[in-house]
């Protein structure tokens, strides 16, 4: 049995078992053009150059360049990055989610250039002829390039694999303005598939993003799993809120009938409020959703709904009250996870003392669960607290009481090291093997925080880096996605 921490969980979930990548043929490595992306020493390479077979459409990204090449032998669009070295342009394209490198110089008055790669060497000439970019092309941006990768590896990845695949694809695709795009690629996700459902509402919250309420609502109607519907619903309520109807928000958020969807309503109200900056008034519907929290008689769905009000208050700081109504459930898992969550958001606010007292009293408390099958992963929980303090001594003093596997608990150790952003620790311990068979996902995990801290850090030449040296193509997919969403966030 695998013990994991919450976060870590979510972390695991939202990422495909480990796979390998999927080789393809160089589309060059024929006597047919090749795939064009190229860079220089000055912006003389931004432009768009051709043949008769092959289009190259560059644009400045960062110290390099980003762009795409359609090659006419196989009617497809390709995405490329290149820097300069030397003088001239070194560069990757991507087919069949694999890299090829390639080299493009161009002319000393720019007008044309010899591309070069594997099994393939040709002339591209600059469009109109001048030295200048042309108007005729509208280069692809950064953030369009690195999507546009994404969906390469996703057009090879298995049937059965595909919906994962392309779920964040869309969303992006769709939160970029491509809703056409985004919804003919959605058209491609078979109804059985699981994640179609999940892709759909990537594409309503995008819309709805936009301003298109009525366009969301029609893509809303189409989703065939009310859990996802229910999301979307929340979604809207804070839309309006958002948009300066707080009145209609609100209203919609207390007429839901079932009190569990009435607590969740009201908290995406206070989301987004949040987002506003308003924190009074998110204070506000926060305790108006803790008191329908607290009246639901089902102990399981009240428990549900009160761990929902609890890590409200933790996400915004008041880790005290939110170990008030933590200390309101029962003696169950439930609760020992909303307490390490509380613990470890305490670790994040500074507040050492207060992460160890709560690690101390969920070790008291382990014996008091009734099931002993769930009391390992209250160890592990504890073990998760004590990564962030960097509390070796009471880590080891832990593991001594777990009794759980061996392989499991380092496991769920290093996905506490990746939630903290310990990455070479993490790093040590999948490289030790002592993770067992979980190490490929653990892998893949590590990989995507790295590439996903790298991007928010701003380093995004180093993040396109790790996301390309993932295995698991649907997880290398996710990870450009993320990157293309902050270069994006960035225009």
């Amino acid at each position: 049995m695998k013990n994991i921490s919450i976060i870590a969980i979510a972390t695991a979930y939202c990422l495909s078992p480990a796979a390998t990548a999927i080789a393809q043929d160089n589309p060059f490595a024929t006597n047919a053009p090749a795939n064009p992306f190229a860079t220089a020493k000055t912006d003389r390479y931004i432009g768009v150059f051709q043949s008769d077979a092959v289009r190259l459409t560059l644009v400045k990204a960062g110290a390099g360049f980003s762009g795409e090449l359609y090659y006419v032998a196989t009617d497809a669009t390709y995405p490329v990055n290149a820097t300069i070295e030397g003088e001239k342009l070194s560069g990757v394209f991507v087919a069949g989610g694999t890299n090829f490198t390639f080299t493009f110089a161009l002319n000393a008055d720019g007008t044309s250039g010899a591309f070069e790669t594997e099994g393939y060497s040709g002339t591209l000439a600059r469009a109109g002829g001048a030295s200048g970019p042309t108007k005729s092309i509208k280069p692809m941006g950064k953030a369009e390039a690195i999507l546009n990768e994404a969906l390469e590896i996703a057009k090879t990845v298995a049937p059965d694999k595909k919906g994962q695949a392309l779920n964040s694809v869309i969303g992006m695709m769709a939160a970029m303005g491509d809703i056409d795009g985004a919804k003919a690629l959605l058209n491609t996700i078979p109804a059985s598939d699981f994640f179609r459902a999940p892709a759909i509402l990537s594409l309503a919250s995008a819309q709805l993003k936009q301003g298109d309420l009525d366009g969301a609502m029609a893509t809303a109607n189409t989703i065939s799993k009310p859990a996802y519907r229910k999301l979307f619903d929340n979604q809207v309520i804070g839309f309006h809120i958002t948009n300066g109807d707080a009145a209609k928000g609100l209203s919609l958020a207390r007429n839901r009938a079932d009190p569990s969807d009435r607590v969740e309503s009201l908290l995406a109200g206070a989301d987004a409020f949040r987002g506003l900056e308003n924190e009074a008034q998110a204070s506000a519907v926060i305790e108006e959703a803790k008191a329908v929290a607290m009246s639901i008689s089902d102990e399981t769905a009240r428990s549900s709904a009160i761990f929902s009000v609890a890590f409200r208050y933790a996400f915004g700081g008041d880790t005290s009250a939110a170990l008030a109504l933590a200390n309101t459930l029962p003696h169950d898992i439930m609760k020992m996870a909303l307490l390490a969550s509380i613990g470890k958001a305490k670790v994040r606010a500074g507040d050492q003392a207060g992460a160890r007292a709560i690690a101390e009293g969920m070790l008291k408390d382990v014996k008091k669960i009734k099931s002993k099958f769930a009391r390992p992963s209250v160890y592990t929980q504890v073990a998760g607290i004590y990564v962030g303090l960097n509390d070796a001594a009471n880590l080891v003093k832990v593991q001594m009481k777990y009794d759980g596997t061996h392989e499991a608990w380092f496991t769920a150790v290093t996905f506490a090291h990746i939630e903290f952003k310990q990455f070479d620790a993490a790093r040590r311990l999948i490289q030790s093997g002592i993770v067992g068979t979980n190490s490929a996902i653990i892998q893949q995990s590590l990989d995507f925080a790295i590439a996903n801290d790298q991007a928010t850090r701003g380093d995004i030449d180093g993040a396109l880096a790790t996301a390309r040296s993932i295995a698991d193509p649907a997880t290398r997919i996710s990870a450009l996605t993320v990157i293309a969403a902050l270069v994006n966030a960035q225009k």
